[in-house]
């Protein structure tokens, strides 16, 4: 395989056989085999589609249902009286291309075919399509066969496919549905076909394998065979994205050349990251064609934008974010007046006091020319040109500050990104340096305090070079530095919190003993408890030599369920299923752990009187009974009594009042509109016409999006209404008349035409 991402070339040959429809029970339920066959080869398919690079080619070829491929055609040419042509029920379904979704969706789409297949003459023809493929040497290659061998074929091409496999450097991967590792014997009890079958591609495998390895020294050319159930949970694991850091090179300053040139040391290294925050799928925000996906030409029509050249097929694209800059003018609300009125007259009338409506905020538009950056100070914005400060004097190198300990670090002091720190590889000279400095610093355990720069004038980076040795084979010795970054002060948190051994009173007198310090028996349950939870003791019991968490094998949940997602919504309609469980698996404790510490748990719970927190009770308000000195009413003192200023409250009737030559009324249009459209008489287009007006009125009085529920269901019910009522035309005209005052300038609720 290429070291660099990409620059690799895959031919998938699936068996479509009848054999490949019969059920197989699988971990998620019974599914045919050919199914589970489509989910092998698009989960390969997933990372390559993802990457989203050119140099990602697949090609999909299917044997044993129809027949699509040049050698047929050619051969047919060759020999036109031949009855039985070798390439015959082979197919070339997706040409070799860049891994796109719609590879996925032909692969899917693949159906059972009616004759049984030759595997041997599908090899052969995605050999030729890698053959006719445009690639330069440095490109991986791979076939991949998936075939449940229960077809019986001729094998006289084997000899010829085993030297075309050679010749072109072509990878080969047997994936048998039902085959076994080639270590055990084959199983008696399949059939005949199946078993004779398994025999042959176990020898292929041995016969080439033993042909290619004297022609390479990389073990990525070489042909494996895989047991399909293996090979399909593998491709369900969970799998990071192999990213190759991108290396630079910069100077290792010991020492200033400009205080004493001849005891200064500059060493050409090279760097790249070792760590990197992964991040998961950002959603891209779309726009939507409002249209529905169904409609007929008319209602196309409607939706279709004026001016514009608009595909009725393009349904989504990516949308664009656009920057403007404005200065909001906004204008207090002024008390309205009120007329002054005489207290004692007769005829006053409370009202209320009410301020006038804000008005709308202008905005005016600021070229980006004419802005500034400024910084807050107190309450006010200081404004700094571009050109105000003079930028750090620093020349990009990595300089040497010191060494230190390396049992005085302090752990938590360690942050951010880490990076791979290693000698220049074309200068034998830095190679020695290098190494030299690695591995003094080792002896003694040292470690290097480092400030970088990554380019002149930039800002410098407080580090810390951490030496080391490592050996990859018997007399190689390969030596290397991390860094990572330290702190600045004013980076770092202080947290002050109170001793656990003594306690300090409120007169300054320190106790040991008291509620707040833990005991000697506290202290030694909680000791049991650690102790017990050890995981690491937990892992040899399971496996020897094992590590319950393996950094390298615990996956970013968030991360891989989106892609699960992903993958799950662009394949299937079905609802996405459970999480893989190596994503859950550090979700829990063992239980075995916690069956181990429980009766130590019990133990500290009463040591420790941790009790249930009660949940928070609503009290009930009781209602008090009235006293013996009320309920009684004075007539006379109520009416003699004068009126105090306040709002006037109008009274509302029971029954709603409709406005005049109206049939349903803004407070309960829903109600009135099924009220008269069941009554008798004639009178559905009215209705219509009445709801349409309400409908209006109601969204341009609505306080924010108070109002839209409503509406939409009055669009609901007047909609239904229409096609029972063959009213159809009035329902469009009316839409078309809802949508021109909905969008109309200067109307301020038109994201409602947005709602759904």
């Amino acid at each position: 395989m290429p070291d660099r991402a990409g620059y690799e070339l895959v031919v998938y040959a699936i068996d479509v056989s009848p054999s490949m429809g019969e059920v197989k029970v699988d971990g998620i339920g019974e599914r045919t085999k050919l199914d589970l066959a489509k989910e092998y080869v698009a989960r390969r398919c997933e990372p390559k589609i993802s990457s989203g690079r050119k140099t990602e080619a697949i090609g999909i070829v299917s044997f044993g249902g129809r027949t699509n491929n040049q050698a047929n055609q050619a051969y047919k040419a060759q020999n036109p009286e031949d009855d039985d042509p070798p390439y015959e029920a082979v197919s070339c379904d997706v040409a070799i291309q860049t891994a796109k979704p719609k590879t996925v969706e032909e692969l899917l789409n693949l159906e059972l075919g009616k004759v049984e297949g030759n595997p041997v003459s599908a090899l052969m023809v995605a050999l030729d399509m890698v053959h006719t493929h445009k690639h330069t040497k440095s490109w991986a290659l791979e076939v991949v066969l998936v075939t449940d061998g229960e077809s019986a074929f001729a094998q006289d091409e084997y000899e010829e496919l085993m030297d075309r496999f050679d010749d072109m450097g072509v990878k080969l991967t047997i994936v048998g549905i039902g085959f076994q590792d080639p270590v055990l014997p084959v199983e008696k009890d399949k059939t005949r076909n199946k078993r004779l079958s398994e025999k042959f591609w176990r020898t292929f495998f041995e016969l080439l394998h033993k042909r290619m390895a004297p022609n390479t020294d990389s073990d990525a050319i070489l042909p494996s065979y895989c047991v399909f159930d293996e090979a399909l949970a593998e491709v369900r694991l969970p799998k990071p994205a192999t990213v190759n850091g991108t290396v630079s090179g910069i100077d290792l300053h010991i020492g200033s050349a400009s205080v004493d040139p001849a005891q200064a040391i500059t060493i050409p290294i090279k760097y790249s990251k070792a760590t990197m925050k992964a991040r998961p799928p950002s959603l891209s925000k779309a726009w939507k064609a409002a249209m529905p996906t169904e409609a007929g030409p008319s209602q196309l029509a409607r939706f279709q934008p004026s001016g514009s050249t608009f595909e009725t097929g393009m349904i989504s694209a990516e949308v664009k974010n656009f920057t403007s800059y404005v200065i909001r003018h906004q204008e207090k609300g002024k008390e309205r007046e009120r007329p002054e009125q005489n207290l004692e007259d007769d005829d006053y009338e409370p009202v209320a006091t009410q301020e006038l409506p804000m008005e709308e905020e202008d905005e005016e538009p600021v070229a980006k020319e004419d802005i500034v950056k400024a910084w807050r100070f107190g309450s006010t914005w200081v404004p700094m040109e571009a050109d105000t400060f003079e930028p750090l004097d620093t020349q990009k190198g990595v300089e040497i500050l010191g060494f230190f300990p390396r049992s005085s670090v302090k752990r938590h002091l360690l942050m951010g990104e880490v990076r791979f720190v290693w000698p220049d590889m074309s200068s034998p000279k830095a190679q020695i340096q290098f190494s030299s400095l690695v591995e003094g610093m080792s002896l003694r355990d040292m470690v290097a305090v480092v400030r970088w720069v990554l380019k002149d004038r930039a800002d410098p980076v407080i580090g810390l070079c951490v030496p080391e040795m490592d050996y990859p084979g018997d007399d190689k010795r390969l030596d290397y530095m991390f860094w990572v970054k330290l702190p600045f002060a004013e980076d770092e948190h202080t947290f002050w919190f109170p001793s656990l051994t003594e306690y300090k009173t409120t007169s300054a007198k320190k106790v040991t003993e008291h509620p707040l310090l833990p005991t000697k028996e506290q202290c030694a349950l909680m000791d049991d408890l650690v102790e017990g939870m050890d995981l690491d003791a937990y892992a040899d019991k399971i496996e020897e030599g094992s590590r319950w968490f393996e950094p390298s094998r615990s996956f970013n949940p968030v991360i891989h369920r989106i892609k699960e997602a992903i993958f799950h919504a662009s394949t299937s309609e079905e609802p996405l299923g459970p999480p893989h469980p190596e994503l859950t698996k550090y979700f829990e404790t063992p239980d075995e752990i916690l069956e181990a510490v429980d009766k130590t748990m019990a133990k500290l719970q009463t040591a420790l009187n941790i009790k249930k927190v009660p949940p928070k009770m609503r009290r009930k308000m009781e209602k008090q009974a009235l006293r013996p000195d009320e309920g009684y009413i004075d007539i006379d003192q109520l009416f003699d009594a004068k009126p105090e200023p306040g709002v006037k409250v109008e009274s509302q009737d029971s029954d709603v009042i409709l406005k005049r030559g109206r049939l349903i009324s803004n407070e309960r249009p829903v109600e009135d509109f099924r009220r008269v459209i069941e009554g008798e008489g004639d009178v559905f287009r009215k209705a219509i016409r009445d709801l349409g007006v309400v409908i209006k009125e109601n969204v341009a009085a609505s306080f924010s999006r108070q109002a839209f529920p409503m509406a939409i269901e009055c669009l609901e019910a007047m909609r239904e209404t229409a096609l029972v009522y063959e009213e159809v035309e009035t329902f469009n005209d009316y839409m078309d008349e809802l949508e021109a005052f909905i969008v109309a300038p200067g109307f301020k609720h038109q994201d409602f035409w947005d709602s759904e």
